[in-house]
């Protein structure tokens, strides 16, 4: 889905058409076109590692 965000951007896209047509929320559209733009297609993995750590083992 995130590909298709960027894709749909490059296409002439603007935010609120791309959320529309992919049933997700304008935010979540800005969020990973800023991730892309700053860090290019390593902008679109996930980070990994967030979240509490566990406290048991």
């Amino acid at each position: 889905m995130r590909a298709r965000m960027i894709e749909l951007s490059w296409s002439g896209l603007r935010v609120p058409a791309i959320a529309g047509e992919l049933g997700c929320s304008q935010k979540t559209v800005r969020c990973w076109l800023h991730r892309f733009n700053h860090s290019g297609l390593q902008g679109l993995d996930d980070l990994g590692g967030q979240g509490r750590k566990r406290r048991i083992t």
